[in-house]
C-alpha cells in the first residue's frame, strides 16, 4: 500500500510543475542615430509610453529603465495550484501511514524482545537443569560398604561370629566417577557393656578417594572392649545392644561438600551388623 502511494505522489508531482516561462527573444540594441537638436527636444516619458502603446497594437506595455518592454507576468492556473494542493495531502497522508508502521514496528519488536527473553531464561534453566543432572550423575559417592566382624588369625580375611577376639572392620567405598578430595571417617563403637565409652577409630588425615576406590577403618580385638565374657554374653544374646556410629565428611570435584552418617546395628540373630540409618545433607563449599 505504502509503494502505490509513493508512485501517487510522484506522479501528482510530476504534472504539478508550472510551466516554463517563455522568454521573449533580446532584441539587438538599435543603433544610435545622430539626433539633432529638434528631435530630443520632442521626446517625453509620456510620449515614450504613447509611443509603446501604439506600437503594442492598443495594450499598453510595460517599459523597463532602458526603455525596453517588460515581458507579461506568467499567472499559475487554477488547476496547477489544485495539483500542489492534492500533492501536500498525499505528503501528510504518507506521513500518517508511515508513522503507523512504525509504531507496529515498535510494538512487534517489544513482542519479539519479550520472546527473545523467555527463551533466554528457558535457556538458562535448561542449562543450570544440565549441569545438575552432571554433578549428580558424575560426582563422588562415598558410603558404607560393609561393617564385618573378622578372625585376626586369618589375616582379618575371615568372617567369624562375635566373640572376644573378633575384630569390627568398617569399610566405606566411593561409588561415584569422579575422586573425593579432603575425605575424613570417624567410627564409633557404642554399646552398653563397651568400655571406655565411647571408642572411636578415624582416618589419620583428610584424603582423596579415587572412583570406586575402597577404605578400611578396623577396632581393636573385642577383649580390649569388654570387660568379661558376661558383659560379651549379654551382647550375642540380645540383652546389651551394640551399634556403630559412622561420620563421613568429603568434597566433591564440583565443589559440593558432602557430610554423611550412618548407623551400623549389631543383629545378634544373624551375627552381623545392619544399616539401620543414612543420612546426607550437600552443601556447596562458602
Amino acid at each position: 500500500m505504502l509503494r502505490a502511494v509513493a508512485i501517487l505522489a510522484l506522479v501528482v508531482a510530476t504534472t504539478s510543475q508550472p510551466p516554463p516561462v517563455v522568454q521573449p527573444p533580446e532584441t539587438p540594441p538599435k543603433q544610435e542615430q545622430p539626433r539633432d537638436k529638434h528631435s530630443d527636444a520632442g521626446v517625453t516619458p509620456a510620449s515614450a509610453i504613447q509611443l509603446a502603446t501604439n506600437v503594442g497594437g492598443g495594450e499598453k506595455q510595460q517599459l523597463d529603465k532602458k526603455g525596453h518592454i517588460k515581458p507579461p507576468p506568467v499567472q499559475q492556473s487554477k488547476t496547477s495550484v489544485d495539483l500542489i494542493t492534492a500533492f501536500t495531502g498525499v505528503l501528510a497522508i504518507v506521513a500518517i501511514l508511515q508513522f503507523l508502521a512504525m509504531v507496529a514496528q515498535a510494538k512487534y519488536m517489544r513482542e519479539g524482545l519479550t520472546d527473545t527473553k523467555i527463551a533466554a531464561t528457558a535457556a538458562t534453566s535448561a542449562a543450570a537443569t544440565s549441569r545438575s543432572a552432571l554433578e549428580l550423575s558424575e560426582r563422588a559417592d562415598v558410603q558404607i560398604e560393609a561393617i564385618d566382624l573378622v578372625d585376626p588369625g586369618y589375616d582379618r580375611q575371615r568372617h567369624s561370629s562375635l566373640n572376644s577376639s573378633s575384630i569390627v572392620r568398617v569399610t566405606v567405598r566411593n561409588y561415584g566417577r569422579t575422586r573425593a578430595e579432603n575425605l575424613t571417617v570417624e567410627c564409633f563403637l557404642v554399646g552398653e557393656v563397651i568400655q571406655p565409652r565411647p571408642t572411636i577409630v578415624t582416618s589419620d588425615m583428610p584424603m582423596v578417594l579415587g572412583a570406586g576406590k575402597p577404605f578400611e577403618l578396623q577396632f581393636l580385638t573385642f577383649s580390649t572392649y569388654v570387660a568379661s565374657q558376661v558383659a560379651l554374653k549379654e551382647i550375642t544374646s540380645g540383652k546389651s545392644r551394640l551399634h556403630i556410629d559412622a561420620k563421613i565428611e568429603y568434597d566433591d570435584v564440583f565443589g559440593y561438600h558432602h557430610p554423611v552418617t550412618c548407623v551400623g546395628l549389631y543383629d545378634w540373630t544373624s551375627g552381623v551388623f545392619r544399616l539401620t540409618q543414612y543420612e546426607t545433607d550437600d552443601k556447596r563449599e562458602g
